[in-house]
């Protein structure tokens, strides 16, 4: 699980900008609408990309800049460099809900579960349907043991993305581990 949230949080960072966007565009009432309306995986994934990169974009180019600066630091190895990176990004921009998600995943690949949850609920603050936040924190509960609470943050994200495969996966595997007492 830990891999599969790196490798989102990674590919993420390689995306290209959408003009002058964030988690405040009007266009992601829309890209929601129509991503609930998705009748599968294949129609979701362009709108599950729109909301990213609607999400990835500031208007601050050197604050997007420094996000990337983060990913590839982070891939290079030097994961609290690529910390102290965004710690910078998000003193300048505190509300940017993607620098805070970078962050929370940054922190919950060093294992900082604390962190990563405080920085989730930052983030969910700012964009209340940031299913990937939402599915974050899935991974952290499990992460924890606390499969309940994993449970009900991977069902929150299916109701924002109905077709986030690895949340489907998630609710799955969390609903047999823990029985028909659900």
């Amino acid at each position: 699980m830990k891999r599969l949230v790196l490798t989102l949080a990674l590919a993420l960072a390689g995306l290209p900008g959408l003009a002058l966007a964030d988690q405040s565009s009007p266009n992601l009432i829309d890209l929601f609408d129509r991503l609930l309306q998705a009748p599968d995986v294949e129609a979701a994934r362009p709108i599950e990309q729109s909301i990213w990169q609607t999400w990835l974009d500031h208007q601050d180019e050197d604050a997007r800049l420094e996000v990337q600066r983060s990913h590839e630091t982070f891939s290079e190895g030097n994961p609290y460099i690529a910390v102290a990176i965004l710690d910078k990004v998000i003193a300048k921009h505190p509300d940017w809900a993607e620098a805070w998600n970078r962050r929370a995943t940054y922190y919950y690949m060093l294992g900082l579960y604390d962190r990563s949850i405080a920085d989730v609920q930052h983030v969910l603050e700012l964009e209340p349907n940031h299913f990937g936040a939402l599915a974050g924190l899935g991974a952290i509960y499990i992460a924890l043991g606390e499969d309940d609470k994993a449970l009900r943050y991977y069902e929150k994200a299916l109701h924002i993305h109905p077709n986030m495969q690895a949340a489907q996966h998630q609710v799955e595997v969390l609903r047999e581990r823990m029985g028909p007492a659900i």
